[in-house]
């Protein structure tokens, strides 16, 4: 109950206080008009008179006057008493649990006591306020450290997650925040959050957003942090406020490392620039080689014969870059399928050779084929079996410059076939031998620059290879060439994705 509707009810033993109310205006209001009236009667004779000659008139105007004043203080009284009674309204509803502070201000009597009384009621609020958001951020500070039997869960998440107090500072932190941030749990606990992450301002700039509780929702931002002076880590940094509205914010932050992510899209987009490529140039070989093959004499059969072998070349080519993407997409969504034929992977080797000798001339390039008389049948998928050899024979040659060897061995040892590329080419980095197999990837050296190639070969062809139960493995130095070996078994099942 507010003071303002209905006050308490008074005491039977006294006079109403609308009663009294009414009384004193009353006397107020006739001692006015006495007052009046004697004033009005009493001035012109006394101004002629003298009015002290009469005394009788002169007592009566006093009378008149000190009832006046007295009507005027009952009058003053009766309100200051209207405020304390506004006063111990307000009282009796907050000892009944009244829980709405602002119900209890006084509007009615804006005089000094309900004025005094308002002050104390708005410090009354800010302390409640304040207690309110100290109880809301200890809650909040012991659940997510784990004071309620939930520090293994919260360790257990696979992404760092960080509290921050309405001041950025850090109030916890997981195990896997550690382990991001490189400081340990101790370090973190206390510690500014801009000092924890000094370059990441656009992290911090939401936070603060969140804190002052001028972004409701969160958000996140990828921020760099430097592992070591060569090697920066990606984070996604996700935002979230935690607090009810019109109480002390606080934000949860989760990091989630998504170097992989961008290096992989980097590589997806390279990717794709170098398909363009790939695809762009037997095209255009094969516009210009056809408009010439058209233009030709009748007579002209030789030049015409070398015209429509280019355009055949740059159609196998073609087919096989779009084969390579088709087959990667096929791995990568579980659904490529390996045909069960008998390969002879010699008569392969002789393709091979009839296909890349004329490229190898043109680069002055010495490409020796060693092969067996005699080779056992493979059992597997022609098509994709084909599809690895190629891309270890063409890079060798790709990579090799002018006037170098490439040599292509093959051998039967025990129940493997293995294959053996070795060229005198640019060589790999000894720290990329293990990454020339991943998707998209392409070693870091100047040299490639001008060199075309997708990224895709050598991970569809050693997915390929490892399909029929083989592998592909490599051997390089630097700038004196490198060895990629294929084993194929000869009676292994095929498998499928």
């Amino acid at each position: 109950m507010g003071p303002n509707t209905s006050p308490p009810t008074s005491n039977p033993g006294r006079p109403p206080r609308a009663s009294l109310r009414l009384l004193a205006g009353a006397t107020a209001a006739l001692a006015l008009v006495s007052c009046g009236v004697l004033v009005a009667a009493w001035l012109p004779d006394a101004l002629s008179h003298g009015f002290l000659q009469d005394k009788h008139l002169f007592a009566g105007g006093l009378c008149v006057v000190l009832l006046g004043l007295q009507g005027l203080t009952l009058r003053s009284m009766l309100k200051r008493s209207r405020t304390l009674e506004h006063v111990g309204g307000a009282l009796s509803a907050w000892s009944h649990g009244e829980p709405d502070l602002h119900t209890m201000r006084i509007t009615a009597t804006p005089d000094a006591i309900s004025q005094q009384w308002n002050r104390l009621i708005d410090e009354l609020e800010e302390a409640r306020q304040a207690t309110r958001d100290a109880e809301a951020l200890q809650e909040l500070t012991l659940s997510a450290t784990g004071s309620q039997d939930h520090s293994d869960t919260f360790d257990a998440l696979p992404h760092g997650v960080v509290l921050i107090n309405p001041d950025a500072t850090i109030a916890a932190a997981n195990g896997a925040a550690s382990r991001v941030l490189m400081r340990s749990r101790d370090r973190l606990v206390g510690a500014p959050m801009d000092k924890v992450l000094p370059k990441a301002q656009p992290l911090m700039e939401r936070v603060q957003l969140v804190l002052d509780q001028t972004d409701s929702r969160g958000g996140s931002v990828e921020i760099e942090v430097a592992a070591d002076e060569e090697e920066t880590t990606i984070m996604r940094a996700t935002i979230r406020p935690v607090g009810k509205p019109g109480q002390l914010r606080s934000a949860l932050v989760f990091f989630e490392d998504v170097t992989q992510q961008r290096t992989a899209d980097q590589s997806r987009n390279l990717f794709v620039a170098q398909a363009t490529h790939e695809l762009r140039t037997p095209l255009t070989n094969i516009g210009l080689y056809l408009e010439r093959a058209i233009d030709l004499d009748d007579d002209e059969t030789a030049d015409r014969a070398e015209c429509l072998n280019v355009i055949n070349q740059e159609v196998l080519r073609l087919g096989r870059v779009v084969e390579e993407v088709l087959s990667v997409s096929e791995i990568e969504a579980g659904s490529l399928k390996v045909r069960h034929d008998d390969v002879r992977v010699d008569q392969i080797m002789q393709s091979l050779e009839h296909e890349y000798q004329p490229q190898a001339r043109e680069k002055d390039i010495d490409l020796l084929f060693d092969l067996p008389p005699k080779l056992s049948v493979v059992q597997g998928d022609r098509e994709k079996i084909t599809l690895a050899l190629h891309n270890l024979l063409g890079n060798a040659i790709k990579y090799t410059p002018a006037e170098g060897k490439v040599r292509v061995q093959l051998l039967e040892v025990d129940n493997d076939i293995t294959v053996s590329v070795t060229d005198t080419g640019i060589g790999i980095n000894e720290d990329e031998l293990s990454k020339v197999f991943e998707k998209f990837y392409r070693a870091q050296d100047d040299r490639l620059q001008g060199i075309g190639g997708s990224g895709l070969g050598l991970a569809l062809a050693r997915d390929v290879i490892r399909l029929h139960g083989g592998d592909i493995t490599v051997e390089s130095e630097l700038n004196k060439g490198s060895t990629f070996t294929l084993r194929l078994p000869i009676n292994a099942a095929v498998s499928s994705t």
